[in-house]
């Protein structure tokens, strides 16, 4: 992302935002990387974004054939970020479950 703030969100807790990700950084990866799974995460802009987008045939092309050592490296990265993601959206799923999605505190991991 080339400027802006994007967050992963829960529409069923008023787009309660449970992950924040930066201008400077990416995601999606996850979904390109881990094939017959569903996305199951909704993605908000929070604040005015630029994008650059990379479809998944060049995707695959550059990061699993042309540059395999990077791809490798962002496979691991990304399934430890599935790990994480997930954990925090059980934890933010119960966080607004308990009628505590109104503070300005909350479970928010900002990826930067």
């Amino acid at each position: 992302m080339k400027s802006g703030k994007v967050g992963y969100v829960l529409p069923k807790h008023r787009n309660f935002p449970f992950l924040k990700i930066r201008a400077g950084y990416f995601f999606g990866e996850v979904d390109l990387l881990f094939y017959g799974e569903i996305r199951k995460y909704t993605a908000l802009a929070l604040k005015d974004c630029e994008f650059y987008v990379l479809n998944k045939k060049d995707f695959k092309k550059v990061f699993l054939m042309e540059f395999r050592d990077i791809g490798v490296e962002m496979y691991n990265n990304a399934f430890t970020r599935k790990v994480r993601t997930r954990k925090i959206y059980k934890e933010a799923v119960e966080y607004c479950k308990n009628g505590r999605n109104g503070s300005k505190g909350g479970l928010r991991l900002v990826m930067s």
